[in-house]
Order: C-alpha cells, then sequence, then structure tokens
C-alpha cells in the first residue's frame, strides 16, 4: 500500500529532478522537514519496491512506475488548489497547505469530476502545470525574474509555492501569474530589481525573483517606465490579511 509520507517522497524527488540529474538526500529532507537518515531509510525502500533508482554518490531518480505514482500527487494537489481558489475564492498562499491536507484522501472520481468542473484548467493558481488524468504533463521552459534586463517588459508565468510569507507578499504586491512588470532598474551584484506594475514602483529582493518564472512580451517605453498598452492590462488582486513575519528571502523553485 502507498502511504502517504510515500507519496510525498515521490513527488518532492519529481520536483527536484526536473531541474538537475539527480535528487539527493540532504535536498529531500530539507524540503520534507524530516532527518536525513529518515529519508535514506525511505529511499531504499522504495528502490527495492521498483519507485527509485538510486545510485551511490550521485542521488535519486524516478523509474517510470515512481514518477506516474509521483504525476497523480501533483494532479490532485493541483487540481484541488484550483478548486480552492476557483469555486471557494481563496487566496493562492492559502491553498497549498489546505491541498496537502486533501490531496491522500480525494479519490479518482471525485478528482476527475472536478477536473470537468473547472473546465479541465492546464495550470493551476500558481502556474505549474497540471498532469492530465493519462499522466502527461506540460513542460514549459520559462527564464526567471532574477534574469530580466533593464527595459524589458515581462509576463509572469509561475510563482513558487514553497514559502507562503514570500507568496503573500508577492500577492500584495501584484506579482502573481498574469501580470506583466516592466524593469525599471537592476541593482549590481544580485542587488534588488525595480518594478513597475499597475502604475506603481516596487522594489523586490534578487532572491525572491529568482522564484518567479517570465517570459519578455517586449520592451519599456520611456515615458513613465512603460508602455500605454501596459496599462491596460492590469491584474486585480484582492489583498486579504496574513502574516508577514520572517520575510528574510530563501531560494525556492516554481515548479
Amino acid at each position: 500500500m502507498i502511504t502517504e509520507s510515500t507519496e510525498n517522497l515521490l513527488a518532492e524527488i519529481y520536483r527536484l529532478t526536473r531541474r538537475a540529474p539527480h535528487a539527493h538526500t540532504k535536498e529531500i529532507a530539507a524540503r520534507l522537514g524530516v532527518s536525513m537518515p529518515t529519508v535514506s531509510a525511505k529511499i531504499i525502500r522504495l528502490a527495492e519496491d521498483g519507485y527509485v533508482n538510486h545510485a551511490w554518490r550521485r542521488g535519486v531518480t524516478l523509474t517510470e512506475e515512481g514518477r506516474c505514482l509521483a504525476l497523480r500527487v501533483l494532479r490532485r494537489h493541483r487540481l484541488l488548489e484550483t478548486f480552492l481558489v476557483e469555486m471557494l475564492h481563496l487566496s493562492i498562499d492559502e491553498v497549498d497547505e489546505e491541498a496537502h491536507r486533501l490531496e491522500h484522501v480525494v479519490s479518482d472520481r471525485l478528482l476527475d469530476a472536478l477536473d470537468a468542473a473547472l473546465g479541465y484548467p492546464e495550470t493551476d493558481p500558481h502556474g505549474h502545470p497540471i498532469p492530465t488524468g493519462a499522466g502527461h504533463m506540460a513542460d514549459p521552459e520559462y527564464g526567471w525574474l532574477s534574469d530580466a534586463l533593464a527595459g524589458e517588459r515581462v509576463l509572469v508565468r509561475q510563482v513558487s509555492d514553497r514559502d507562503r510569507d514570500h507568496l503573500c507578499y508577492l500577492r500584495k504586491l501584484g506579482v502573481v501569474p498574469g501580470a506583466v512588470l516592466s524593469v525599471l532598474e537592476r541593482a549590481p551584484f544580485n542587488g534588488p530589481l525595480t518594478l513597475g506594475i499597475d502604475e506603481r514602483t516596487v522594489v523586490l529582493a534578487h532572491v525572491m525573483a529568482k522564484t518567479i518564472a517570465v517570459t519578455v512580451v517586449g520592451e519599456v517605453c520611456p515615458e513613465e517606465g512603460r508602455c500605454p498598452e501596459e496599462k491596460e492590462r492590469r491584474t486585480e488582486v484582492v489583498v486579504n490579511g496574513c502574516d508577514m513575519g520572517g520575510m528574510e528571502g530563501s531560494d525556492g523553485d516554481a515548479a
């Protein structure tokens, strides 16, 4: 029987190996908040069961069977997040924990019904692709806001949901999937970025910009730091109260 901890571990390995050849025990343990010996013992059992490949000193990868299970977990999680935002109107920084509680108990039948009711969404509220019922998932290649050049206009594609406080802060700024940002200035030595958004100027730390996936959509016009058509593309953001403590930057991913 596949346990909740096994599902969590397989899903985390999948996330880590999207951008790297292998996942490592230290990374997995840090992501899951458990000890390295616990992860090591679990990986040995998963390798024996045929869900992962484990090479000494190289790390862990998923077998095809392990990948299918990981995608099922991600499908449940991301569809539930979409349901909570679209139907119950929770904010995008509230839904990760709620979806995590539900993803291990929801049935495939109910999940398929949710998928149909939502109109078969391709991405979740954070911009991450949702696997299909057949186990297929798009893997678009985006750039990172931290690499955007001064003078570029970028469309936000994905935001990391790894840190709720960071996500809450980004939501309050309006830096959410679908928003168009004007990169007005880049401070040197990995300093902050000055951005134009919704007729406002905001400053965003480089460490947070590293977690935001974007595509370039044009150039900033000299007048007021943005083009007229950008002013028409406004992102409606509902700001709810949330705990803004612990805002020190930490790396995350947009997967």
